[in-house]
């Protein structure tokens, strides 16, 4: 349950920020009648937020997908977490029609940072290739750059959403 609220939480905080260089609005939720907006590739993200060009402001320039990991145990570890993150990312690449897959950016959110997410902020290629299982060693590094560049990852406290779990 504190799971959905943070969800809820991060998608109301969410829903008209400025993230990757355009301003955003609520799209998909996997909890909901929208959830098919919040599919890549055949894989679901908890939410996608609409990227919107400055220009017309409801013409979509892009997609955010949206994974959100509530951990309350702040001695827990989110490596396998993160990693299945990075996974579910390349396989919805791989999936996705290649207008789909270059439109799209990921957006990791949690309360606590994931282990070894520092190594991926300075090596995201050599940490796309650690997560990902040998079906997956078909990207060219070029590929995998640009996938990397692709992902954030945001790690918010309660104090900030305002949430109460």
């Amino acid at each position: 349950m504190k799971g959905k609220a943070f969800q809820r939480d991060v998608r109301r905080w969410l829903g008209g920020v400025r993230l990757f260089g355009a301003r955003t609005r609520i799209h998909g939720d996997a909890y909901d009648v929208t959830s098919s907006a919040a599919v890549l590739g055949e894989k679901q993200f908890d939410l996608s937020l609409a990227m919107l060009d400055g220009k017309d402001k409801e013409q979509s320039t892009g997609v955010v997908y949206v994974e959100c990991k509530f951990v309350a145990d702040p001695s827990a570890s989110l490596a396998s977490k993160f990693r299945t993150f990075l996974r579910q990312v390349l396989e919805a690449c791989r999936d996705s029609s290649p207008d789909d897959r270059n439109a799209a950016r990921f957006l990791f959110v949690t309360t606590l940072p994931p282990s070894r997410w520092e190594v991926f902020l300075r090596d995201g290629v050599a940490e796309l290739r650690r997560a990902s299982p040998k079906p997956f060693k078909q990207f060219k590094d070029g590929e995998l750059a640009s996938i990397a560049s692709r992902i954030a990852i945001l790690v918010v406290t309660k104090a900030l959403l305002g949430g109460n779990y």
